[in-house]
């Protein structure tokens, strides 16, 4: 599931799809409806764009692996605080497009 407040969830929605990954693109208010689907993944294109109630729906979760893309990566208490015992991917942004994509099929086996 592709979270994304800004221009970059197209390109990143193109990547996944030419690596075999089914994709769900949603806004954050959108989104706590959605992990009804069960996503083995969520990639957020900005963890700023986190509501409360969608960080409190991740931290229900269990298992859930998060990845998210900014310029700036979250210390590991603050990636706590955001989503819980959550799995947390950062990559930072821009990204080599080969990289990022190597990075997110390691990170979901």
């Amino acid at each position: 599931m592709i979270v994304d407040d800004k221009k970059i969830g197209a390109t990143v929605k193109v990547i996944m799809e030419k690596n075999d990954y089914k994709t769900v693109t949603c806004d954050p208010e959108s989104c706590i409806g959605k992990l009804k689907l069960k996503p083995e993944l969520i990639l957020l294109t900005n963890p700023k764009i986190l509501t409360k109630n969608l960080k409190e729906a991740i931290k229900r979760k269990a298992g859930i692996k998060v990845a998210y893309i900014n310029d700036e990566e979250l210390s590991k208490e603050e990636a706590k605080r955001t989503f819980g015992g959550s799995n947390v991917l950062f990559i930072r942004e821009p990204f080599d497009i080969d990289e990022f994509a190597e990075r997110i099929k390691d990170f979901v086996r």
